[in-house]
């Protein structure tokens, strides 16, 4: 199903990290919209290369916006940010969602 997120983070050239479900955060509880159960730690998948994809794509909106450039960032992409290994570990502590991705 696709559905919004709110805020999630990812984390960007961390070599060390082995487990893929560590590599993404969500701020807010996920809630299945079907049964409506909270399925916040690691029972959700996240398509990876969709979301690779929007990721690139926020990125991109974001460094152009920064350049000076006319062209916003579109409203489903908003909410996801590429983090520093150091950040992300940062966002850990308020962050309550950890999807997989596949």
């Amino acid at each position: 199903m696709n559905y919004e997120l709110g805020d999630v983070f990812y984390r960007l050239d961390d070599k060390s990290s082995t487990e893929r479900e560590n590599d993404v955060l969500v701020k807010d509880p996920v809630v299945c919209p079907k049964c409506k159960k909270n399925i916040s730690d690691g029972k959700f998948e996240i398509n990876s290369t969709d979301f690779h994809l929007a990721m690139i794509t926020a990125s991109i909106c974001r460094i152009g916006q920064l350049k000076g450039h006319k062209f916003a960032t579109p409203a489903h992409l908003r909410g996801g940010y590429s983090l520093n290994p150091a950040d992300f570990e940062k966002m850990k502590h308020i962050c309550r969602s950890k999807p997989k991705l596949v």
